[in-house]
């Protein structure tokens, strides 16, 4: 789906085709969290025409010139255009957006600081959160009803999603009267969640949404920054489970980092399992005139050159050099 957005925020204009995983890679400031959460929105707003119009309309217009009209145009691989505009109509049909995604999972700092606090009695209507996280720990408390996967005939690439995941999580997620617990293999007794670090939690996350068939094909989920207190390590063990639930499942998946391990990863694995045509990257940079994110699947160089900045620095520290 290609998406041009003008004038939302920070974002003055941006024009990007979403791949089956877009990462989109930008310094502090510039729109990527607004970026995500709009996708976020637009997605699972597509069923509610009156929420999406209300949605729209409550968007921050363009922070350095206000009068300047709110737009986004969407243009779905299956055909038919979407135009929403602030205080104008809605489209009367947003039904093309499906062939790209019936539901989007956003999960964030925010999701992965509160996913502790769920239990089966958990009234989340009663924490004060935002919607979208709301959804998503209101879908993390109703999968642990659902069936789950089958093993049975399961394709090698999805028995790889499940052993890279065992290998990181070593257990499990188990669901307290009140809260959600870790029960580990070795069959100790289990831990708060809450004790666990946020690495470690969105990948019990992960573990349990996509295995317990909560979110699968035609869903697209939305990492914010997922690299933070994670090692390089676990962030290339990621983008290969990344990679693996396209393959395998066919869920979608946005990336918003700024780390050149999950970035480089993610171009690594997705030619070592032959996918690398669905894959776009997209850089955020501010200008004069606002931010604007720019499509650079064709030379992902740029997103290094810019992540060495930070080296240069160091060296330039080492050296007793002044750093602008």
């Amino acid at each position: 789906m290609k998406i041009s957005i003008k004038n939302v925020g920070a974002i003055r204009d941006a024009d990007i085709e979403l791949g089956d995983v877009t990462v989109l890679y930008g310094r502090n400031g510039t729109g990527r969290s607004t970026f995500a959460k709009l996708l976020d929105t637009i997605v699972n707003g597509q069923g509610d025409e009156k929420a999406m119009k209300a949605a729209v309309d409550s968007l921050p217009t363009n922070n350095l010139d206000p009068k300047e009209p709110l737009e986004i145009k969407l243009a779905p691989r299956t055909g038919g255009k979407v135009t929403l505009r602030q205080g104008g109509k809605t489209a009367p049909d947003l039904s093309c957006l499906k062939g790209f995604a019936q539901r989007a999972v956003f999960i964030d700092d925010e999701v992965l600081a509160l996913c502790g606090l769920i239990g089966p009695e958990t009234d989340l209507h009663g924490i004060s959160v935002s919607e979208r996280t709301l959804r998503t720990l209101e879908l993390v408390q109703k999968s642990f009803d659902a069936k789950g996967l089958s093993t049975e005939n399961e394709d090698p690439e999805e028995a790889q999603v499940r052993e890279n995941l065992r290998r990181i999580c070593r257990g499990r997620l188990v669901p307290g009267t009140k809260e959600l617990r870790f029960a580990d293999e070795e069959g100790s007794p289990s831990e708060r969640i809450r004790s666990a670090g946020a690495g470690l939690r969105l990948f019990l996350l992960l573990q349990q949404l996509i295995f317990s068939g909560a979110v699968g094909r035609n869903d697209v989920l939305i990492l914010d920054s997922p690299e933070s207190s994670m090692h390089p390590d676990w962030q290339v063990r990621l983008a290969e489970v990344i990679i693996l639930i396209l393959e395998s499942i066919g869920i979608r998946v946005i990336v918003i980092s700024q780390s050149p391990y999950l970035i480089g990863a993610i171009e690594a694995y997705s030619v070592r399992w032959d996918v690398e045509d669905y894959i776009t990257y997209a850089f955020a940079r501010r200008g004069k005139q606002g931010v604007e994110i720019e499509d650079v699947t064709g030379d992902v160089a740029e997103i290094y050159d810019d992540l060495a900045g930070a080296f240069d620095m160091i060296q330039k520290a080492k050296s007793g050099k002044k750093i602008k």
